[in-house]
This record gives C-alpha cells, sequence and structure tokens, in this order.
C-alpha cells in the first residue's frame, strides 16, 4: 500500500517533469542576414530526426527566408548550418593576410602617415610657432605687469585674449594627435583582425562568430543558397590582392614605397598590393 507521503512525493516528481521548459536554440545568423529576392529577415528552424534502425537522432538547422511579405510569394529555398558556416569559413579565409605582411604594413603605414603630406605638415609646423609666441607673450605680459609698464587692468584684459587663443590652439594641436592615433589604432586592429579571422572564427563561441560576420560588412544576403555581402573597404581591397586579375589592372596610383623604406629602414613586403593609400587627413583612400 503507497503512503501518502510516497504519493505525494511521486505527484511532485511528476509536476515538475509536466512544468520543464522546452529546449530553446540559439540561431547564430538571425537578425543579421535578409533575403535577396524580398528582402525579409532570414530566420532559422531547428529539426531533430529520429533513426529507429539506429536509435541516433540527428539534429539539423535550416536557415531560410522568413517569407512574411503576404504579398510577395519568394522562391529562394533553404541552406543549411553547415552549408552557411562553409561559405563564411570561404569568406574570411579570402581576407585573411600573412602576419609578416601585417607587422611591416602596419609599420609602414605608421611612418607614411607622418610624412603622407607636406601641407598637412606645415599647417602643424605653424600652430606649434603660434602657440609658443602666445605662451611667450603671456610670459612677457606678466613681466611687464610685475614691473608696473601695465596696469592691472590691462594685463587682465590683454591675458584673458591672449589665453583664449593659446588654449583654442592647444585644443587643435590636442585633437591632431589625437586623430592620428585613432587612425594609426583603427589600422592596427584591422590588420590583426585580418591575420587570425578564420582561426577566431572556427574556433570562437557564439558570440564571437556573429560578431566576426557583422564586422566583415554590410547588406548581407542570401540568394540561391549563396551568401553575399559588401565587404568593409580594407577587407574588400585584402581580397582583391589575392586575385591575380586584379593586381594586374589595378590602375591605382603606386605607393611611393622606395623614400619611406630607404628613410626609416623599413623593409619592403613581397606583395605591397593590399596597402591602401593614406591621405593628409589621415584617412584610407582607394
Amino acid at each position: 500500500m503507497v503512503t501518502k507521503k510516497e504519493f505525494n512525493s511521486v505527484q511532485e516528481i511528476l509536476s515538475r517533469k509536466l512544468k520543464r521548459k522546452p529546449k530553446t536554440h540559439v540561431h547564430l545568423y538571425t537578425g543579421l542576414i535578409h533575403c535577396a529576392e524580398c528582402g525579409c529577415a532570414i530566420t532559422a528552424t531547428h529539426k531533430e530526426k529520429h533513426y529507429p534502425k539506429t536509435g541516433n537522432i540527428g539534429i539539423y538547422d535550416y536557415y531560410h527566408c522568413s517569407k512574411r511579405k503576404p504579398h510577395v510569394k519568394c522562391k529562394q529555398k533553404s541552406i543549411t548550418l553547415l552549408d552557411l558556416e562553409e561559405q563564411i569559413i570561404e569568406l574570411v579565409s579570402s581576407i585573411e593576410i600573412p602576419i609578416e605582411f601585417r607587422d611591416w604594413a602596419v609599420k609602414y603605414l605608421t611612418e607614411k602617415s607622418k610624412t603622407e603630406s607636406e601641407t598637412s605638415l606645415q599647417i602643424l609646423e605653424s600652430k606649434q610657432k603660434e602657440y609658443k609666441r602666445l605662451e611667450k607673450q603671456l610670459a612677457d605680459l606678466l613681466t611687464m605687469r610685475m614691473n608696473n609698464e601695465i596696469s592691472s587692468e590691462e594685463y587682465l584684459d590683454i591675458k584673458v585674449e591672449v589665453k583664449a587663443k593659446r588654449d583654442e590652439l592647444k585644443d587643435e594641436l590636442s585633437a591632431d594627435e589625437q586623430n592620428r592615433e585613432a587612425y594609426l589604432k583603427k589600422i592596427e586592429d584591422v590588420f590583426n583582425f585580418a591575420t587570425s579571422v578564420r582561426e577566431r572564427f572556427e574556433n570562437g563561441g557564439l558570440t564571437v562568430k556573429r560578431e566576426i560576420l557583422s564586422l566583415l560588412g554590410q547588406n548581407l544576403m542570401l540568394n540561391n543558397r549563396k551568401l553575399c555581402i559588401d565587404l568593409e573597404k580594407p577587407f574588400l581591397i585584402f581580397k582583391e590582392g589575392k586575385n591575380p586579375e586584379y593586381v594586374k589592372n589595378r590602375r591605382l596610383e603606386p605607393v611611393d614605397l622606395v623614400a619611406v623604406t630607404a628613410k626609416y629602414g623599413v623593409s619592403e613586403p613581397t606583395d605591397s598590393t593590399w596597402l591602401p593609400r593614406v591621405d593628409s587627413n589621415h584617412q584610407p583612400t582607394g
């Protein structure tokens, strides 16, 4: 005979089983990709198939158009997660660069950004000279006041005006340096990313994989089970640099390597095709 305590215990266990939450599956790439045919978001479906003969369970994830536009008959078919990730691995492999090239390029572009434009250097030197002149003017002004050559009212009026000019110039010089440092940091980050992107993707967790795909470019689309993307310009340059036909027909102004390598003792890489040019405002150009 079952006691009341035993009965209640069984009921509690059964109740917990009934209340057990269904398993949820995280779909990595939903929200990032859209359908090239109708523009709807790409969603994902998780399926499990039981094979009675072997007792195995096959787990499949499919990515497909959400088809949320009722008046549009979208004919795009689904793609498996495996096929989608194979395409992403192929994509990240296409933008990868050798570590040796990264080391050279970062050093080269650091020096190139300092010497790219005579105009920007002249402006910088002019600002620095003006800053020193204003500093001296403030010092001379204080000396004149201490010698009673000017009244306290004159001293304060002139000091406020000169100090305002000096502080404004100081902010400009600081901003110029910060812009250059930010640009160089961005360059280094891009090159570091491109040297290890495949390894990071293949060995990374869910968040890392999603982040890598989102950083590669914009307008991620699925078209006939083919992943399409507008690569960010640096990565596009890296990819095209591996294409012999592109290199052969490239009509960009060549980068002047000789002067910089001679001046700074930086060895030229075997292939400088991937190098972006840098303008006087420390911005990469095509």
